[in-house]
């Protein structure tokens, strides 16, 4: 890692969490989603060298990838990291430049680090907050950027540049959010549990996209839809598990996949176990009392477990 000189640029993106509207919301329902206090700082500072240097750093501060750009041919040199990432790194920088921005100014002589702040592989939004944070930065619409490299909803993209709950949908395609007060009174009720697998969002969505093909039913945004708004109105905590069942069971039919409780917890008898975003992976949504999910989840089925 280089010395900084002059700070150039600095922000912070939040990670997120999608309470509910999993795949319909890329149909038009609404979702809930939670941003979290964690998520991925990016600090721009400039440098004597002609060239931008990029580096990435995961949670305990050990570098993922680097990468040092000629700012106007594109040309690139990775001593770290993937392919992948530096195509997408390319590919940002090319619909910045496409979309009008100064692009050789922007990259000449600086030093860009990203550092995030939870595990990769918790699902929490590496993918969004990098995309919001670069958005910022080069002065880009983040939600355009973010259909340009990953496609999907872009809640996640909403969630990283906002600090409070909020209710999200696609209005004719166009992100529509309202900020919502959502502090259930039975919080104290709800757990994350981390299923230890990362889940790829965008073979979720491919496959619910095939999937739905095979399933008649018009009416499923509404459903959908419905389960989001009475879940924030829900004050007590079994109406809000009978409302986590029925969406569970709403999308099971969707994207025909059994639910996570049935697949793997149908012993848990004392609460529901819903899943977050793209079924498979990441964590789960789990309601009970501490000492029920932490000897269940945590002591028997040797999973992490974290107060929502």
């Amino acid at each position: 890692m280089e010395n900084n000189s002059d700070l150039l640029f600095s922000a912070h993106a939040h990670g997120k969490l999608l309470i509910s509207g999993e795949y319909a919301i890329l149909d038009g329902a609404w979702g809930l989603a939670v941003p979290r206090d964690r998520g991925q700082t990016l600090h721009i500072a400039s440098t004597e060298s002609a060239d931008a240097y990029f580096l990435a750093l995961d949670v305990h501060g050990n570098p993922w990838f680097e990468a040092r750009i000629h700012p106007d041919t594109f040309g690139a040199e990775m001593p770290i990291g993937t392919t992948d990432s530096l195509e997408r790194l390319i590919q940002v920088l090319i619909f910045a430049r496409e979309n009008g921005v100064n692009v050789s100014k922007k990259l000449t002589g600086i030093q860009a680090v990203f550092h995030l702040e939870f595990p990769a592989n918790w699902g929490w939004g590496s993918s969004s907050t990098w995309i919001w944070l670069m958005a910022q930065w080069l002065g880009l619409d983040a939600f355009a950027l973010n259909k340009h490299v990953f496609g999907g909803s872009g809640y996640d993209i909403a969630a990283a540049g906002t600090t409070d709950p909020f209710l999200f949908r696609l209005a004719n395609q166009v992100p529509e959010l309202k900020q919502v007060d959502w502090n259930p009174v039975f919080k104290d009720k709800l757990f994350l549990v981390h299923l230890g697998q990362k889940q790829d969002s965008r073979a979720g969505m491919t496959h619910y996209h095939h999937q739905k093909k095979n399933v008649k039913w018009e009416g499923f945004v509404e459903k959908v839809s419905g389960c989001t708004l009475n879940l924030l109105a829900c004050t007590n905590l079994y109406d809000f598990q009978d409302l986590l069942q029925e969406h569970e069971s709403i999308i099971r039919i969707l994207i025909a996949q059994e639910t996570v409780q049935n697949r793997l917890f149908s012993d848990y008898r004392q609460g529901v176990v819903k899943s977050l975003g793209a079924w498979g992976g990441d964590f789960v949504l789990v309601t009970g009392t501490t000492s029920e999910v932490h000897d269940y989840f945590g002591r028997h089925k040797k999973l992490l477990v974290l107060p929502f």
